[in-house]
């Protein structure tokens, strides 16, 4: 029992610190469970976290991103056809 309170609180300090910076979840999470469970358990939780959290977060934010100033980022012929952005 006092293991998965372990687990847990690495976890949640983990996560948390992805909730601050973006990113750092694999890399605060796994060294520290290491620690106290075998990588074969470790790697494929923090793996499995990490990908729901992604597609949460993508989720999210794609409906709130704007797509016509996207097209500076990514120059190419494919964004020739879209309407030039307005003002913001």
């Amino acid at each position: 029992m006092a293991d998965m309170v372990l687990v847990l609180c690495i976890l949640m300090s983990a996560y948390f610190i992805r909730g601050i910076t973006g990113f750092g979840s694999a890399l605060i999470a796994v060294p520290m469970l290491a620690l106290s469970q075998p990588l074969q358990f470790a790697v494929p939780l923090v793996l499995a976290l990490d990908f729901t959290a992604s597609l949460i977060l993508g989720g999210t934010n794609t409906k709130k991103a704007n797509w016509l100033r996207s097209r500076y980022c990514c120059p190419s012929e494919c964004w020739a056809l879209a309407p030039a952005p307005t003002a913001c």
